[in-house]
């Protein structure tokens, strides 16, 4: 421990805080890794088949890119929504 803290933080304390933030950086970086992976897969198969989707539903025009794009966009948070939850509540424990 920094002899700077060793009056306000305990040795208990700042192992903990050591061990969290190790935590946090072995799970960004899966996070960052999966990440990667849902980006390629978006890329080569994601898109298209979401465009699709919308363009059989909907006729070409404005309101066809905006569903889409706000479809695109909802589905992606709906993916990083594990990652947010574990990085949030699953490393606490």
């Amino acid at each position: 421990m920094p002899v700077d803290f060793a009056g306000a933080v305990s040795l208990t304390e700042h192992e903990r805080a050591a061990d969290y933030t190790q935590a946090r950086l072995r799970l960004g970086s899966m996070a960052a890794v999966a990440g990667l992976v849902v980006a390629i897969l978006w890329a080569v198969w994601g898109y298209e088949a979401l465009y699709g989707t919308v363009a059989g539903v909907l006729p070409p025009g404005l309101t066809r890119g905006v569903v889409f794009l706000v479809a695109a966009g909802a589905l992606s948070s709906l993916i990083d929504l594990p990652w947010a939850v574990l990085s949030t509540f699953g490393i606490e424990q």
